[in-house]
C-alpha cells in the first residue's frame, strides 16, 4: 500500500483491509472482486491484484509463510527489489538494502551525487551505496531510520540540516547543494485528454460494465460505459454509436451532464457525462467482460476507480 501512496492516506485503508483479511489464507481465499473493493480509493489497482496473487502463491507453495529466501520472495507477483528488501530486512533482519524516494534523496545529498536521479547510473549507485552502508545487525531498524530521516529531516523543500545526525558528514551541505540535490530530469508536460461516460438507465437501474482483465488501466474494475473522444467533439455527438458499440444497447433522450476532471500519470482528463434511457438492443461483451443493471444504492458493492466513483456520486 505504501508503494506510490503516502502514509497518511494509507493508514485507514490498511486497518480496514486487515480487518477483512487478517491472514494470508483469508486473503488468498477471497475473490479478486472483493479484494479490489477493499482497495478502492488507493489507486494503482494492479498492486491489489498482485497482492492477491502473491497471497495465493504463498499459501500454495510456501505453506502460508512469506519465504525467507531472496530468490523465492522475488518471484512473487508485484514483489520487486524494494519490497523484498523491506520485508526480509525488517521482518527477518537480513542484510538487504531499501531504496525509496526518501532514501535516494538522503544519499544523493550525503555524497553530493550530481547525476540525474532517474538515470540507470544513479539507480545502480543508489542500491550499491545503500548496501555498503548497512550494519551487520539491526538492519531493518537502520533501513527504517534512513527512510524516516528523508521523510522528516532531509525533506524535499528545505531540509532541516541542523537536526540531521549526518550534518557534519554531508557533502551536499558542505557544498551548499542540499536544496538542489537530487538532480531531477525535466518532467514530461501534462497531456490533456477527453473521455465521455454514458449513464444509461433502464427504469430505476443504471448500466455498469466490468473492464477487461487485459485493460491497461483499471483492469477488472467496473465503470459506466466510457470511451476516449477528441477534444473538439460535441458532447452529444455519436453517443448512440458509442453506446451500441460498447454495450449493444440503444440509447435515447440523451442529455448532457456536468463534467469532472481527474489526473492520472501525465494526463489531465476531462470526463464528460451524458444521461439517457435504454430504448432496446441486446447487450454484448465485445468491449467489456460483464454488463449489469444496478440500482444506485447497489453500486457500493462494485469496485470503481476514483473518477467513476465520483460519477456514481452524482446519480442522486
Amino acid at each position: 500500500m505504501l508503494q506510490q501512496t503516502q502514509v497518511t492516506t494509507v493508514i485507514p485503508f490498511f486497518h480496514r483491509f486487515l480487518a477483512r483479511f487478517p491472514t494470508i489464507e483469508q486473503l488468498a481465499a477471497a475473490s479478486e472482486h472483493e479484494v479490489l473493493q477493499h482497495w478502492e480509493g488507493l489507486g494503482y489497482y494492479r498492486r491489489a491484484r498482485h497482492l492477491h496473487q502473491a497471497a495465493q502463491r504463498i499459501v500454495q507453495e510456501f505453506d502460508g509463510q512469506f519465504p525467507h529466501q531472496y530468490e523465492h520472495a522475488s518471484t512473487l507477483p508485484g514483489v520487486g527489489r524494494y519490497t523484498v528488501g523491506a520485508v526480509l530486512s525488517q521482518a527477518f533482519d537480513q542484510r538487504l538494502p531499501i531504496v525509496d524516494a526518501n532514501v535516494a534523496r538522503v544519499l544523493c545529498r550525503l555524497f553530493a551525487w550530481r547525476q540525474p536521479l532517474e538515470s540507470k547510473a544513479t539507480q545502480a549507485w543508489l542500491w550499491q551505496t545503500a548496501e555498503e552502508l548497512l550494519p551487520t545487525k539491526h538492519v531493518g531498524d537502520f533501513n527504517q531510520a534512513l527512510m524516516e530521516l528523508g521523510q522528516t529531516i532531509c525533506t524535499v523543500g528545505t531540509p532541516s540540516c541542523l537536526l540531521c545526525p549526518w550534518r557534519d558528514q554531508c557533502e551536499g551541505r558542505a557544498q551548499g547543494l542540499q536544496t538542489t540535490l537530487p538532480i531531477r530530469q525535466a518532467r514530461q508536460p501534462v497531456t490533456q485528454a477527453h473521455e465521455r461516460a454514458i449513464l444509461l438507465w433502464k427504469g430505476p437501474r443504471v448500466l455498469l460494465c466490468q473492464r477487461q482483465p487485459t485493460a491497461t488501466r483499471w483492469a477488472n474494475m467496473w465503470e459506466f460505459p466510457t470511451a476516449s473522444i477528441q477534444a473538439d467533439t460535441p458532447i452529444l455527438e455519436n453517443v448512440a454509436e458509442q453506446c451500441q458499440q460498447q454495450t449493444g444497447y440503444h440509447v435515447g433522450d440523451v442529455v448532457s451532464e456536468a463534467s469532472i476532471t481527474y489526473g492520472i500519470t501525465r494526463f489531465q482528463v476531462t470526463l464528460q457525462l451524458v444521461r439517457g434511457h435504454c430504448t432496446g438492443g441486446r447487450g454484448h461483451r465485445r468491449c467489456y467482460q460483464k454488463l449489469v443493471w444496478v440500482k444506485p444504492e447497489e453500486l457500493v458493492a462494485y469496485p470503481l476507480s476514483v473518477p467513476q466513483r465520483r460519477v456514481a456520486g452524482r446519480l442522486g
